[in-house]
């Protein structure tokens, strides 16, 4: 039982981290939430690294935000981000080297 505990603490480290991504829409947009349940035209995942399990940004998806939504003249958003499948897959082959991902989705309607 010891042993089985251990295992998966072992590997609870190697799929956790504790990574942030700041959420900022481009200066001089007049940009409001989404509810939930709204539909959205334009959805787009962008996936985020971090070294030191989560605490130095590698690339993350900030200025990806600003972006998409800037350049698809997003007036509604609803943001996420997440830890999929493949983020626990890349974080558990590459969490000795200590880099872990997650995944931002963006969705939202323009004009």
């Amino acid at each position: 039982m010891f042993k089985k505990f251990v295992v998966i603490a072992v590997l609870a480290v190697f799929i956790t981290g504790c990574c942030s991504v700041s959420v900022v829409a481009p200066p001089g947009s007049d940009v409001k939430l989404m509810t939930p349940t709204q539909p959205a035209v334009y959805k787009r995942k962008m996936k985020n690294w971090y070294a030191v399990w989560g605490l130095v940004p590698i690339w993350n998806a900030q200025n990806g935000v600003s972006n998409a939504i800037r350049d698809n003249g997003l007036k509604e958003v609803r943001i996420e981000t997440k830890v999929t499948f493949t983020d626990i897959l890349i974080s558990y082959f590459l969490g000795f080297v200590t880099i872990q991902t997650n995944t931002t989705v963006i969705e939202g309607n323009g004009n």
